[in-house]
């Protein structure tokens, strides 16, 4: 199989409030749409990211959340030359930067939680490249 990006991803939330200040406002995703007190969705280039609010789900989605939850990564790459800027970002925003990695590439990575705990890690641009 080959594919040529990753679309989207979704994310169940304990507080669409909550995600869309820290998705919108903090890490500056657009949003493209929203419905109150079910889901947000964020455009981040050309991937979406689609939060849904936990008790929306249906009894299935439910199990699912409790299966994975909070156990959820996604990975986000910064710009080229933008890497120190966003961590310098996390500190104004007062987001503790809970670990911070050195690729193969020699390019760096840095993790953080959004408030629902999924694990966000931010990327130097091409840090999987060599």
């Amino acid at each position: 199989m080959q594919f040529t990006k990753l679309k989207e991803t979704h994310l169940q939330v304990k507080n669409l409030r909550k995600a869309i200040s820290f998705y919108q406002d903090i890490l500056g995703f657009r949003t493209q749409s929203y419905v109150k007190e079910k889901h947000a969705v964020f455009v981040a280039g050309s991937t979406m990211l689609v939060c849904h609010l936990a008790k929306s789900a249906s009894e299935e989605g439910v199990q699912l959340i409790q299966m994975g939850y909070p156990n959820q990564h996604i990975v986000l790459e910064s710009k080229d030359g933008e890497y120190e800027g966003n961590k310098e970002d996390m500190g104004y925003h007062d987001i503790e930067i809970i670990a911070e990695t050195t690729r193969e590439s020699g390019k760096k990575a840095f993790f953080i939680h959004d408030p629902d705990g999924h694990l966000i890690e931010i990327t130097e641009y091409n840090a999987w490249e060599s």
